[in-house]
């Protein structure tokens, strides 16, 4: 029957491992299976359902992630600390997961989950249908300086824009998002520099003061 699931950190710290192929009988790929190895190049079969989270964290060398129809259950901490991840598809037959131009959205593009580390763009603008960040999403990318938020925003989750070391500007189209004290952490820090985030909002903007202390305590 193939084997069906691979265990937690069964992989763990394989740092010779460069080649990987997955057999398309794998459902479920476990917390930090393949965490610390140096694949360069990653294809989720279409059998696989959920990928838990730090499956293929402190992957340093990957570079190429594809995605395949049956992916259901993920967020971006599965590849987090995964600074070269350039290129991210995912089927066109997966009914939960789509990809624009190699940023994981789910399929009705309300939730953006997973920006990759080592996207070349200095800005980025979050699609204009986005209600949720989620968490993991935008993590270590440290070529990314600003951030265009929509006005269809409404959460960003815990954890969900972090270690960002050159991210200096973020812009909020609209009303103030729900967030929790640690969404934005540790952003445009650069050596002993201590370059600020700084976060921009329009003057109309309403909503601010509803979480005006973890606002004001925010890492910024």
């Amino acid at each position: 029957y193939g084997v069906t699931s691979i265990g937690k950190e069964a992989f763990y710290s394989c740092k010779a491992l460069r080649n990987l192929t997955l057999s398309d009988s794998v459902v479920t790929i476990m917390q930090k299976a393949f965490c610390t190895t140096a694949i360069e190049e990653l294809v989720i079969p279409d059998s696989v359902v959920t990928i838990e989270k730090q499956a293929f964290s402190y992957c340093k060398s990957l570079v190429k992630v594809t995605i395949g129809k049956g992916l259901q259950n993920f967020t971006g901490e599965v590849f987090s600390w995964d600074e070269a991840v350039v290129s991210v598809t995912v089927s066109e037959e997966n009914p939960y997961w789509a990809d624009v131009d190699n940023v994981v959205y789910s399929k009705d593009y309300t939730r953006l989950c997973y920006y990759p580390a080592g996207k070349e763009d200095r800005a980025y603008y979050v699609l204009n249908t986005t209600q949720n960040i989620m968490g993991y999403a935008i993590y270590e990318c440290n070529l990314l300086q600003a951030l265009y938020l929509p006005a269809s925003l409404t959460q960003v989750a815990s954890v969900a824009i972090m270690y960002n070391e050159y991210l200096v500007s973020i812009y909020f189209e609209g009303n103030a998002p729900k967030i929790s004290s640690n969404s934005f952490r540790i952003n445009g820090r650069s050596g002993t520099d201590k370059i600020q985030l700084l976060m921009y909002r329009t003057a109309v903007s309403t909503g601010w003061d509803v979480q005006e202390e973890i606002w004001t305590s925010a890492d910024v």
